[in-house]
């Protein structure tokens, strides 16, 4: 709130968009809390596999969003930067607003360097603290440029095109960091098979789990969302009894279950592993 009325007070448009950035960073957060409630209820009828993609949808929604906002900023200040070559801008700076921004990035300055003292202690949830530092520092170097840019402009007329060259400089800053942030949530949503260490991880589990697993023939694991889902097959004798052959599957998939980032793992029995796969998406 107090960016946005330093934006106003001072009319640069570098101050705005550092603004921007900061609010639609607070609005995502809480975009997070509220799909990590949503997917604490447990519905099993309407959502057998859980609603952990929850999270990752609102992500992939939300940057989207700020990729469209990054975009308006940079038309805005690419607009400021035209007009002008015909008539300058006024930029406003003064006590009042030099007092608002190096007040929000004290504040912010501060919020970084204690989460990062909490994030290097280690301990539950340090990964989470490490983000929230990051965000905190990516804004702190966003209100410095933004800043800069401002006072440049403010107090040097022949300067004026600094204020919508910061705000580009934010834009486009807020476009990469979010289409980044696109990418890697649209990859794990589509189901981007898992790296070659997990893989070797569960076909070693599943090989050494019981002494009566002839073979592995086949090792799945893929994301969906931001966990693993996992399928292995293996091979059973072929006289072994299906009440025999059912705990060990069992046994099996409650035991991949225990790895950590695996949601869900699902055992195949099978007698004989000369044959095609099963599915018709092995079919070419």
């Amino acid at each position: 709130m107090v960016k946005f009325f330093a934006a106003i007070w001072s009319g640069s448009i570098a101050v705005l968009s550092s603004a921007i950035d900061s609010a639609l960073d607070v609005l995502s957060q809480s975009t997070l809390v509220l799909s990590a409630r949503f997917q604490r209820t447990r519905d099993p009828v309407r959502y057998p596999i859980g609603k952990s993609r929850v999270e990752n949808l609102s992500v992939l929604v939300f940057s989207v969003i700020m990729g469209l906002a990054a975009v308006f900023l940079l038309y805005e200040s690419i607009m400021v930067l035209t007009e002008g070559l015909k008539s300058r801008p006024d930029i406003r700076i003064d006590a009042v607003s030099i007092a608002l921004l190096a007040f929000t990035i004290g504040v912010q300055l501060v919020a970084w360097l204690y989460c990062r003292s909490v994030s290097v202690g280690g301990g539950q949830g340090a990964s989470a603290v490490e983000a929230i530092a990051q965000d905190h520092f990516n804004d702190v170097c966003c209100n410095v440029i933004g800043m800069a840019a401002a006072l440049m402009a403010g107090y040097e007329h022949t300067l004026w095109f600094m204020d919508p060259v910061g705000g580009s400089l934010i834009a486009i800053y807020i476009f990469t960091r979010w289409a980044m942030v696109c990418h890697e949530q649209f990859m794990m949503l589509l189901g981007q098979a898992a790296d070659n260490g997990t893989i070797n991880q569960l076909t070693y589990l599943a090989s050494t789990f019981d002494e009566r697993i002839r073979k592995v023939d086949t090792v799945l694991a893929y994301r969906l969302g931001s966990k693993l889902h996992a399928e292995v097959h293996i091979v059973l004798p072929a006289e072994m009894q299906l009440r025999e052959a059912h705990d060990i599957g069992e046994a099996l998939e409650q035991y991949i279950e225990r790895m950590d980032d695996m949601e869900l793992a699902f055992v195949h029995l099978d007698f004989e592993y000369a044959h095609k796969g099963e599915h018709n998406r092995w079919k070419l």
